[in-house]
């Protein structure tokens, strides 16, 4: 009898023990090859990411990128910041943009008495304002920076910010960088190129200023319409960027929900719908989306791409929603 007894409560440990054990796996989701803690269960993404960044054949790299994870209230930002005429700009970005950013964000929360971030209240109109002239006034807060700086006169960079908050994805663009949402088998664009020959918007408005195009460069120098620094192009050439915010969840299907993140050395050989095609085939192979990133790179540079490489792709594996933890992989 006596026996059995300790069976049976051994049995009820190990019981235990499997749903502890069980609990924390719940939690806890590799991020290459990083364990990323998720103690919120009402906050939310948990995310896999990977990035590639070379420098190919061009003599120079003027690429730049940056990944962020707020240690207080956990949203997530990425950028691409593509140089031209040197990696002066980009630098700079890299070292001073995002902080910027985290910094403005962080107050805003702080003001508003927010303890945590919840769907709910990042997918208020007013929140979605908020963080997006946020966005604008620290992207020409940062050029403003640099504006007396002869370094930045001849000198510039694209620069491409996807930020995570749950249930929402802000994008920033400045430049032609380009970001991409596909979910459902779906490719959202997140962001416009800022091209002359192809955004008829930007070229209006430098034509308006007094300024002209031609073959497809601003005033004959710059095939982008939009950049920081290249104070020489100005009033013509500006750092404002486009911003968008697109809601988003998973519905619990087995799609893959990811962002294609990249410089023009990838868009120039490639569409959008073709690069989010070429993810999804590898996701649905198993590969990582850091695995996945160097392939990509690889086939623009089969694609014959001539400047740097840059690219980050996002996979969104699952969102946390009001409490709730949905498609968990």
């Amino acid at each position: 009898m006596k026996n059995l007894f300790k069976c049976i409560t051994l049995i009820l440990i190990i019981l235990i023990l499997s749903c502890l054990i069980s609990d924390t796996r719940l939690h806890t989701r590799m991020n290459d090859g990083n364990n990323v803690e998720v103690s919120n269960l009402e906050y939310s993404f948990i995310t896999n990411h990977g990035i590639t960044s070379i420098q190919h054949v061009r003599p120079t790299m003027e690429d730049e990128h940056i990944y962020y994870k707020d240690p207080v209230y956990g949203y997530e930002i990425y950028a691409v910041y593509d140089g031209h005429g040197g990696s002066y700009v980009s630098k700079f970005l890299k070292s001073n943009l995002h902080q910027w950013i985290v910094d403005e964000i962080n107050k805003y929360l702080i003001s508003n008495s927010f303890q945590k971030l919840s769907t709910i209240l990042c997918s208020n109109e007013q929140f979605k304002n908020d963080v997006a002239d946020i966005l604008h006034q620290s992207f020409i807060g940062v050029n403003n920076l640099i504006r007396n700086d002869q370094s930045a006169y001849f000198c510039g960079s694209c620069a491409n910010m996807v930020l995570l908050f749950p249930g929402i994805i802000f994008d920033a663009n400045t430049g032609d960088s380009r970001a991409v949402l596909s979910i459902n088998n779906k490719t959202i664009s997140l962001s416009t190129d800022h091209k002359p020959n192809i955004n008829i918007d930007e070229t209006q408005r430098i034509i308006k200023l007094g300024g002209w195009i031609s073959q497809n460069r601003v005033m004959g120098t710059l095939a982008i319409t939009r950049a920081f620094g290249d104070f020489e192009l100005y009033p013509y050439v500006v750092a404002d960027p486009d911003i968008s915010a697109k809601k988003i969840y998973k519905t619990g299907d087995d799609t893959n929900t990811f962002i294609v993140l990249g410089c023009d050395g990838l868009w120039d050989v490639m569409s959008s719908e073709d690069a989010s095609k070429f993810v999804n085939h590898y996701l649905d192979q198993g590969f990582t989306p850091k695995e996945i990133t160097a392939r990509l790179t690889m086939q623009a540079i089969e694609k014959k791409t001539s400047d740097n490489i840059s690219i980050i792709i996002i996979k969104i594996d699952s969102i946390i929603i009001e409490g709730k933890l949905r498609s968990i992989y």
